[in-house]
């Protein structure tokens, strides 16, 4: 490497430790896609209309709405994706195809084409239907790598042709083919377009849309042909007056319709030993107040900087620092600040605005992390970790060899490529020695140039001649070295190690400091940290279990330490902790202390001790050989065999078990036993007590500290801890940050970011929508403000679909509802909803006919609960429940009862009009039981004795009825015999 490259990586070096602090790494959540069939080359994401984001997968475009993943087919392969707010429209640019997705009736997305190769959506009674294919030959259009919109139209470019659309008509107004050499790449400014063709130069498109080169008065530093070479594969608009692009040389260029002048980063050498292969624009970051600019590399992740006269470094997300892979594709903005990276292993969500940050993946931990300590400020942290393989201190990296060890992986595209140098050499009048640098001008005028002065430019592959003065040399490609790559790679990525303390590679359990100085319980015993030539520990406790430390709270030179082996006392005088000595007559394993009322109490197995101590915080009675015991023991009986947990909560001494909490009573000398009612937390709960004002514990899937009454901030703060989902441990420092143990990860959430106003932008952005329904056959049915189906379609099931696109640790998002309009379903007065459920689906197996409303909320990972969502439902009735059926019995029984009454006239027929009357009845009797049973199960609760009661009243009402029938048949034979044979009386 030459000197001066070796001067200008020193210089990245030294610079990159200044601007580097101990800030973490950002959160990275990573996303499987549950589709066997699908690979992880997803070359473009999206975020569209109701919140989902799209990707363009090889087979077709992914959708997920956080819940559920989808595959939308297309035609050939999507290359990239656009989302047009205006319309909700997302476009898809393909392979010789472009088009746009469309949801139907039933919420379900199909692709619509616009090159005319997938049908086309026309308007029919109201709605757009597809009328399906258009059978024509397939154009040689190339794959639509990238869409882009003015306030007009919408391109689609691929590197054979540039399509112009129109954004109201969605007509093909214009295409640009390439002829003999294809497109290297566009870029539009303002209104106009500029597309770079391979081998020619970058050419503008006039007024009559034809691509003239760039040329002006023939000057190498604006013509078009100065990109003769390169392909432009990024651009955005940068402000009101220029446009930022990049090309394949990993070189950035500003452009404002006139003059192209280069855009440096600190991290030059970054991007170039990576390869640039976009930028993207994050807009105004909420934690930092400025504005950013992301640039995406296929060997170096992704690299995030302000948008600055200079791009100032703001992250590095890499495999280093917990990307899954280097090799970035695509990425996206959500509206929640999240950003969304496709990558070589898939998709990954960093959390940009998320208040929390990741330290377990500075490079030289070895084990599961189980706890932190903090010393110092802000500016000048002291980091120490504790694991299952001892004590860590994070360290700055003094020079790349401490480093290069930790590189998790090698740099790809290792290859040589031959390199092409761009010479500019220009030969000044003798009478005029000015001359102009264009890789740094930054006005028309900076410099002049005089009227004779010649500019050429040569391209060679070495340097072989120089009789006039060489200015700047340009490299189009450079070959690094793997040297290089891994110095650039390493000397951003890890700014900062972990260094192992020698001494210790046992299991730390806890750690507590004074005045610097920093003790370490472990089950290999208790040390105390010591910084040399090399990090060490120094003995002082040996080969015992130490279970719990606590420092005396008016003294904190004074610290007592819990072990297999009793309790022992220990004291620091100004140049570390002396040697501890035991506690007499306490020979049994301690797990937890607290200081209460003066005294020490600690907690032992099925029992706690109450030791005094004195005005300077040593236990009474120094240990003397004595057989009395200096404390005070209270069993606990009535529970099974386990470690007490003693806490000073509310100022009352509390004694927490697993599934026990006991008060100690100071008027009676005792311990009682609390109800149940009072217990603070489930035989399930974790609980955290390493530090003497924090009690933590996870109660109903909520974390809170017992021993402090939340305000609002705190509370807020907490909230934060639910993103996690296997707390292993709780540690606040001096500026009221939580250090997380996560499974075997540490994190940190920060205070000065943890407010309301973060919250509330989350809320923001929080949604539930019916997104499907189907029945049990899958059978999609439209979805409408008020949806009205038959009687018969519930016998199948209605299943809704529901969708949650809040990206936030997702799968703890619950939901609820609530089926207005059956009766029953309210108590005492209000609505009576289901209990909170991960699943995002509702279910009704059957529905009696009428009108109802389905209500649906949902909670998401921060307790947040958006407003609730109506759903309108009518299940028309079957037809032996409407008003026609109604009337047709009706009639059906007055015509019975009128056959009846024409019959009994006629004496022979008096019998079957009995029979067709008593039939009448009855049936009448037992339909007005049918009509009166669903309002008696509604007043009885459906007690089956109601519905026995009326059926035994219809069976002992049926002998009175026929005896009655029985006498009105005589009496009506007896008339009729009279009347025949002139017996009638007056």
């Amino acid at each position: 490497m030459s000197t001066k490259s070796s001067l200008f990586f020193l210089f990245l070096f030294f610079y990159s430790l200044f601007i580097q602090a101990q800030n973490g790494d950002l959160f990275v959540q990573n996303y499987e896609v549950p589709f066997d069939d699908l690979d992880n080359q997803n070359l473009a994401v999206i975020q569209g209309g109701d919140q989902i984001m799209y990707f363009a997968n090889t087979k077709g475009v992914l959708a997920y709405d956080g819940v559920s993943w989808t595959v939308i087919n297309t035609v050939t392969t999507p290359y990239s994706l656009a989302y047009e707010k205006e319309r909700n429209r997302v476009y898809v640019g393909c392979n010789d195809d472009f088009g746009y997705l469309f949801r139907n009736s039933t919420g379900r997305e199909v692709f619509v084409s616009m090159s005319g190769r997938a049908g086309k959506i026309v308007k029919m009674f109201g709605f757009e239907i597809n009328v399906g294919k258009k059978e024509e030959k397939r154009e040689d259009l190339g794959a639509f790598t990238r869409i882009e919109f003015t306030s007009d139209f919408i391109y689609f470019y691929s590197d054979r042709t540039l399509v112009q659309v129109s954004r109201k008509t969605l007509e093909v107004l214009q295409k640009w083919k390439a002829k003999e050499q294809p497109f290297a790449g566009f870029f539009l400014f303002k209104k106009d377009i500029y597309i770079n063709v391979q081998g020619v130069g970058l050419h503008k498109v006039s007024a009559s849309k034809q691509l003239e080169l760039l040329d002006p008065d023939g000057d190498y530093n604006h013509t078009g042909k100065r990109f003769l070479n390169l392909y432009l594969n990024t651009f955005l608009t940068y402000d009101d007056e220029n446009v930022l692009f990049g090309a394949d040389n990993s070189w950035s260029y500003l452009f404002d319709g006139e003059r192209f002048k280069l855009y440096f980063y600190e991290a030059e050498d970054y991007l170039k030993a990576n390869q640039l292969n976009f930028h993207q624009s994050l807009g105004i970051d909420s934690l930092s107040g400025k504005e950013l600019i992301a640039s995406a590399t296929l060997t170096g992740g992704l690299m995030i900087v302000t948008k600055e006269v200079i791009g100032k470094d703001y992250k590095i997300i890499n495999f280093q620092t917990g990307l899954p892979d280097d090799e970035v594709y695509a990425l996206t903005q959500d509206h929640l600040g999240g950003i969304w990276i496709c990558h070589g292993k898939g998709i990954s969500r960093i959390s940009l605005n998320l208040p929390i940050v990741v330290f377990s993946e500075y490079a030289g931990l070895d084990g599961s992390v189980n706890t932190a300590l903090k010393l110092g400020g802000q500016k000048e942290d002291s980091i120490y970790v504790g694991t299952s393989r001892g004590v860590y201190f994070l360290q700055k990296v003094e020079k790349f060899e401490e480093v290069q060890a930790y590189i998790k992986k090698e740099a790809r595209f290792m290859k040589e490529i031959e390199t092409i140098t761009k010479i500019i050499r220009i030969t000044e009048p003798k009478e005029r020695v000015n001359f102009r640098r264009y890789q740094r001008s930054s006005g028309a005028d900076q410099f002049n140039r005089d009227y004779s002065r010649r500019i050429r430019t040569k391209e060679t592959s070495e340097v072989t001649e120089a009789p006039s003065q060489i200015l700047k040399t340009e490299e189009v490609r450079r070959s690094y070295s793997t040297d290089e790559k891994r110095k650039a790679y390493a000397l951003r990525s890890i700014p900062y190690v972990f260094k192992h303390a020698k001494g210790l590679d046992g299991k730390v359990r806890q750690m507590i400091a004074h005045q610097g100085f920093v003790m370490v319980a472990s089950n290999l015993g208790l040390f105390e940290v010591v910084h040399g030539e090399e990090l060490a520990v120094r003995e002082i406790i040996p080969d015992v279990y130490v279970h719990f430390m606590w420092q005396n709270l008016k003294n904190p030179a004074i610290a007592y330490v819990g072990t297999s082996e009793g309790l022992f006392v220990m004291t620091q005088n100004g140049g570390g902790w002396e040697e501890a000595y035991p506690v007499q007559n306490i020979s049994e394993n301690i797990y937890s202390m607290v200081q209460w009322r003066g005294e020490l109490w600690a907690g032992a197995e099925n029992r706690i001790l109450r030791i005094p101590l004195d005005t300077t915080g040593l236990p009474k009675n120094p240990p003397i050989y004595s057989k009395e015991p200096t404390f005070t023991a209270y069993p606990i009986q009535d529970s099974y065999s386990e470690n007490v947990v003693v806490r000073d909560l509310d100022n009352k001494l509390k004694v927490i078990m697993s599934s026990v909490l006991y008060e100690f009573d100071t008027k009676d000398n005792k311990l009682i036993k609390l109800p149940a009612k009072d217990n603070i937390f489930t035989n399930r709960s974790k609980i955290f007590y390493s530090q003497p004002k924090y009690t933590w514990v996870d109660k109903n899937g909520r974390w809170r500290n017992l021993q402090k009454s939340e305000n609002e901030e705190d509370s807020i703060q907490s909230l934060y801890l639910e993103v996690f989902n296997d707390v292993q441990g709780i540690y606040v420092d001096d500026l009221e940050n939580k250090w997380v143990v996560n499974g075997t990860e540490l994190y940190r959430v920060n205070r000065k970011n943890s407010d309301t106003k973060g919250l509330e932008n989350y809320k923001q952005y929080f949604d539930v929508y019916v997104r499907n329904i189907t029945t049990r056959s899958g059978e999609f049915i439209p979805i409408t403000d008020s949806l009205v189906v038959d009687y018969g379609d519930t016998t199948i099931n209605l299943d809704f679909q529901l969708a949650s696109p809040f990206y936030q640790k997702e799968d703890e998002t619950v939901y609820q509802y609530w089926l207005e309009g059956i009766e029953g379903n309210k108590k005492d007065g209000k609505p009576k909803w289901s209990d909170w459920n991960k699943q995002a689906r509702v279910s009704f197996p059957f529905l009696p006919a009428g009108e109802y409303r389905l209500h649906i909320r949902a909670r998401n990972v921060f307790g947040q609960d958006i407003q609730k969502r109506i759903f309108y439902l009518k299940v028309e009735p079957p037809f032996w429940e409407t008003y026609t059926f109604y009337a047709l019995q009706t009639l059906f029984f007055l015509g019975l009862l009128i056959a009846s009454f024409f019959l009994s006239r006629r004496g022979k027929y008096s019998t079957l009009s009995y029979v067709l009357t008593f039939v009448t009845i009855i049936t009448l009797f037992e339909f007005l039981i049918l009509l009166l049973e669903p309002y008696v199960d509604d007043f009885t609760g459906g007690i089956p004795v109601f519905k026995l009661g009326m059926n035994i009243l219809l069976a002992i009402s049926l002998a009175p009825i026929e005896q009655l029938l029985r006498r009105a048949l005589i009496r009506r034979r007896e008339n009729d015999s009279n009347v025949k044979y002139g017996t009638v009386k007056d």
